[in-house]
């Protein structure tokens, strides 16, 4: 489980590329290890103050600095649990469609759950 100084604040912006790579890495060995309870991870879930995140779809998606610019007005109810939490559940709100960008990438749609993640809105479990 994440430290929770680290869980609980808005994450620093990414900047040093060294750190970035490492941060990458340890995200990618996480997720490999954890590939039948988990699509997607931010930093911060496992300690690391940095606003970096994976999603896992079709293929890896990774979001450095990632920013919401756009998003559905409809939303939609998901039950789902956390990584941070284990084996608590909560009704989260989420839009039905949400575009972002990022340091790395061009303009995507995104999972809402991992940017919630890396920008302190956790969810109260």
């Amino acid at each position: 489980m994440a430290n929770s100084n680290v869980l609980y604040k808005k994450c620093k912006k990414s900047l040093d590329p060294t750190t970035i790579e490492k941060t990458i890495q340890i995200l990618n060995d996480a997720l490999e290890v954890n590939k039948q309870s988990i699509v997607g991870l931010a930093a911060n879930q496992i300690g690391i103050d940095e606003s970096i995140c994976i999603v896992r779809v079709t293929k890896d998606l990774v979001f450095i600095n990632p920013e919401i610019i756009e998003h559905s007005e409809e939303t939609f109810q998901f039950h789902e649990g956390c990584f941070s939490f284990p084996n608590t559940f909560v009704k989260a709100h989420r839009f039905k469609r949400v575009v972002v960008k990022s340091d790395n990438n061009e303009i995507l749609e995104f999972i809402h759950k991992d940017y919630d993640n890396i920008n302190n809105l956790e969810l109260a479990c």
